[in-house]
């Protein structure tokens, strides 16, 4: 009869050992714990940021009668897509349950909800505006992601990206409403 662990999963001990950790370690394990709970909170939130964005340059591009803005909506849609992809598997990677549908009603995330009536009318402007503050909205949250302690190394470097893109898509809306008024 073996009264041994299986070594695959860890230490080898035989039954019936008691093990002691110090408390110093249980508190910087505790601590840990809270940190990592901020930090999937905190990617949760970009998840919902991103997901509304997606959504809202989904419905710009269904509503929005320029060709050229709808393929514009689209790609922006699409990177918007791969954010949420990126973000949800750094939350599964923590242990964490990733954000599906965009997150609850407050205001940062959804100033999207502005487009909606924007689109009735499906006035270009009107939906430019609508997504610049859509954009503006989620620079402000990207941005105070980052002034986080514990956003750190790679998942750092992803969030800037993100940001960096999301602030190449306000400069290309903006634009596009320069454009519009000439």
């Amino acid at each position: 009869m073996n009264t041994w662990k299986d070594p695959s999963f860890g230490p080898v001990f035989p039954e019936g050992t008691q093990i002691i950790l110090k408390t110093e370690n249980i508190t910087e394990l505790i601590h840990m714990d809270n940190k990592n709970k901020e930090l999937i909170n905190e990617l949760n939130h970009l998840i919902a940021i991103a997901e509304d964005g997606r959504l809202g340059y989904e419905n710009a591009a269904k509503d929005v009668k320029d060709p050229g803005l709808q393929s514009l909506f689209s790609r922006f849609s699409n990177e918007r897509a791969g954010y949420v992809t990126k973000l949800r598997s750094h939350v599964t990677s923590l242990g964490g349950d990733p954000d599906d549908d965009g997150g609850p009603l407050g205001a940062i995330h959804r100033v999207w909800i502005d487009l909606k009536s924007a689109f009735t009318s499906g006035d270009r402007d009107a939906i430019i505006n609508a997504c610049t503050t859509g954009e503006e909205a989620a620079i402000n949250a990207y941005e105070s992601a980052l002034e986080r302690d514990f956003i750190t190394g790679e998942l750092r470097n992803v969030i800037s990206e993100q940001l960096a893109g999301v602030r190449r898509a306000l400069e290309t809306i903006k634009s596009n409403r320069t454009a519009s008024q000439s």
